[in-house]
């Protein structure tokens, strides 16, 4: 039977479920007194009858989740509320027998060092080399990984953040044969690439599902048309069962899942599933006009244009759908610096500063608009900075409302 179409599949089924039943149940809103205006408390359910149950799904959720996994070629996936942090967590606790040796690769989120501390596992790091004059790391070297594991050959497991915040990939393939020939799981952190590998994608980089991966973490929201705190991990091959996964997110995943976001998930598998080609397509020639234009900056420089001298020698791969911009007519001038102009002068809000450069995250939903008021932006900055212009304004700039995009990448992205 033909797989329905409707984009919304599993909100259609809760409004009508919520349209036929009289709730004395949770939550206490019953449906009827929204806290805020535009909340969708008519969908806002519990586990009543109909609805499923996320921790042991077996009638609508489950049919949404298989629904995903087929999109993005799992074996089976799993719906996260709780964000890639739940997803980190549980993967770790599936994966990783307590007192073992498991290794985190490359610049990783805490929930990955927390879920490693949790399973009481020896943890040792495997750190990339710097990307010359922009200061991030580059991509994970097989060959380091190849070194850990003839070191400890019976690891667990290698986790591995790819890409990472700055788009930078490294050899997934390489590393999961390199793992499973020593029988070592490798779960990757792929909270930043949920765009990789999905039908249209062609213009990014391979993703870690097609690459041999047993567990991938995935942020939908940060990447996909998805609310907030909405994320997926996915299963591949049983090398870490799939019920195994299911009972260490019991652990940690919320008992009261919220169903709005659940919907979320399921709509945005709907929208990638009737719109994506169409959707990857316009995306990709919005950063290839954007890229191109970025070649004439002179003041400053955006990462990647090989036309520009940019060294590339240290990555595997990299995402171009993140724009970093840094300065290189004034060496005073920090990320922070620019983002601050860019936030409070053009209304242009970046994702985060470090030290010498900027980073923007383009996305699905871009407009042309959007991407055409950036490369503006970019091209009135660098005429003032040409004409000798300084930032000292913005110097010691960056108050509580930015500190959240200054991140030490040896702990989070």
């Amino acid at each position: 039977m033909a797989e329905n179409q409707s984009e919304h599949l599993l909100y259609d089924q809760l409004l009508e479920l919520s349209a036929r039943t009289t709730p004395f149940h949770m939550p206490g809103h019953k449906r009827v007194l929204s806290p805020a205006p535009g909340l969708p408390v008519q969908i806002d359910l519990t586990e009543i009858t109909g609805a499923d149950n996320l921790h042991h799904a077996e009638g609508i959720l489950r049919d949404a989740m298989d629904r995903t996994a087929r999109l993005f070629g799992a074996d089976r996936t799993f719906y996260l509320v709780n964000g890639s942090t739940v997803g980190n967590l549980a993967a770790i606790r599936a994966a990783v027998p307590a007192g073992s040796e498991a290794a985190a690769a490359g610049p990783c989120h805490r929930s990955v060092l927390n879920g490693l501390a949790l399973a009481g596992a020896a943890v040792h790091r495997i750190r990339p080399e710097r990307v010359p004059e922009w200061g991030f790391s580059g991509s994970v070297k097989p060959e380091q990984i190849a070194a850990f594991l003839d070191e400890y050959p019976d690891a667990a497991a290698v986790i591995l953040t790819s890409p990472t915040y700055e788009g930078v990939v490294s050899d997934v393939r390489q590393i999961a044969d390199l793992c499973h020939r020593k029988g070592a799981a490798l779960i990757v952190d792929e909270a930043h690439g949920a765009h990789l590998g999905l039908p249209g994608s062609r213009f990014f980089p391979e993703g870690a599902i097609a690459c041999g991966a047993d567990l991938v973490v995935q942020s939908a929201h940060k990447m996909l048309p998805s609310l907030t705190q909405t994320a997926l991990l996915h299963v591949m091959g049983d090398r870490v069962p799939a019920e195994r996964v299911e009972r260490a997110l019991s652990v940690y995943e919320t008992s009261s899942p919220s169903y709005p976001l659940l919907c979320s998930l399921d709509g945005c598998t709907g929208i990638l599933r009737n719109r994506g080609e169409q959707l990857f397509a316009a995306w990709e020639e919005r950063l290839t006009r954007f890229y191109r234009r970025a070649a004439g900056l002179r003041a400053l420089s955006v990462y990647g244009l090989p036309e520009k001298g940019t060294d590339l020698s240290g990555l595997y791969a990299r995402d171009p759908s993140k724009i970093l911009l840094r300065a290189v007519c004034d060496s005073s001038i920090t990320g922070q610096m620019l983002l601050d102009v860019f936030s409070k002068e053009y209304g242009i809000e970046p994702e985060m500063a470090q030290d010498s450069y900027v980073l923007f995250m383009t996305g699905l939903c871009d407009t042309d608009e959007m991407t055409d008021r950036l490369m503006d932006a970019l091209s009135d900055l660098d005429e003032r900075l040409l004409a000798g212009e300084r930032l000292t304004d913005y110097a010691g700039c960056g108050g509580s409302d930015v500190v959240r995009r200054n991140f030490d990448e040896e702990t989070i992205y």
